[in-house]
């Protein structure tokens, strides 16, 4: 008997509630607070993405525009490209212009600029020696005296087309500038303390997509200067040690 008033009693009261609409209103309650706690578990794991990324942002931004093309330019296992070099002697009031196709592999550490103008001509270095050819006439550095001018001159060479600003820097006893626009990186190495022969100050152009360079002006302690100047560089090119047998 008591059940079954107790079992009455229930379902009028659930009967009310729904006809004064008291359990609809629960739900909907209960359904709001349900939204809001996903909104808020939602918001709470969009602000911590956005932390994360803004610390990665910060820690890229904290590379020096030096290691950022060294790190690019040592993906590039190797490098052709033709090339131009002009060499101005402001005392003498004369320039000389020479074209050819430069050859760089990185593994090796092997750099050949075959001159096609005037041809025959070359530089190459390789093993550690540096050979320049002009004419009829060719020289051999091996570069034991490290401070010498064409040991220093082989290196930076050498690291240009790494892109290793900071050895360039640490050989030239120099300061480095570093610049970026859109597409470049620019850097101008700058002896700190002038010299009466060698390098006193060197720049640097490189593609910031590729790590290719693009120019190399070479300025001298007397004011001579020579830029070296490439035309479509390939960084995915193959090259064989052969290229570099002479």
């Amino acid at each position: 008997m008591v059940f079954v008033l107790t079992q009455k009693l229930c379902i009028f009261c659930l009967t009310r509630s729904l006809a004064d609409g008291s359990v609809g209103r629960q739900i909907k309650r209960h359904n709001q607070m349900k939204n809001k706690v996903n909104i808020s578990c939602t918001t709470q794991l969009l602000s911590l993405v956005l932390l994360v990324l803004a610390c990665h942002a910060e820690f890229v931004s904290a590379d020096t525009l030096e290691q950022r093309i060294h790190r690019i330019a040592q993906r590039n296992g190797a490098m052709t490209a033709q090339f131009s070099e002009t060499k101005v002697l402001p005392r003498m009031k004369k320039t000389t212009t020479k074209k050819g196709t430069l050859y760089f592999k990185t593994d090796s550490e092997s750099l050949l600029m075959r001159y096609s103008d005037p041809a025959g001509d070359y530089t190459l270095i390789k093993d550690g020696v540096m050979y320049i050819k002009k004419g009829d006439k060719q020289q051999k550095f091996s570069g034991n005296n490290q401070a010498g001018k064409m040991a220093v001159l082989k290196s930076s060479l050498l690291n240009a087309f790494v892109g290793d600003i900071e050895a360039i820097a640490k050989d030239n006893k120099a300061t480095v500038k570093a610049e970026e626009s859109n597409t470049r990186y620019r850097f101008v190495i700058t002896r700190k303390n002038e010299q009466k022969q060698g390098i006193n100050q060197l720049t640097l152009l490189y593609d910031k997509a590729t790590g290719a360079l693009l120019m190399l002006k070479i300025e001298e302690a007397n004011g001579n200067y020579t830029t070296y100047e490439t035309t479509d560089p390939d960084v995915k090119t193959i090259l064989s040690d052969d290229i570099f047998e002479l």
